[in-house]
């Protein structure tokens, strides 16, 4: 599964914090990286989420005890 593209502003959040976690502004290379592993984490999450819709639309009370 290929990472999604995403608005630049969803990146400066993790940008940010990392920035004021290591009281530092973070070099070209450094942005580059944390905006692949967000794009690689949110593709991921996104994917499983969607597993679980299909399966919930497919079960809904499947799993359910009485």
């Amino acid at each position: 599964m290929e990472p999604q593209e995403f608005n630049q502003i969803f990146y400066n959040e993790p940008i940010y914090w990392l920035e004021q976690r290591w009281r530092r502004k973070l070099s070209a290379h450094e942005r580059t990286i944390v905006e692949l592993i967000y794009r690689w984490t949110r593709t991921t999450q996104e994917a499983e989420e969607i597993k679980i819709l299909d399966h919930l639309k497919k079960a809904p009370y499947d799993d359910i005890d009485d």
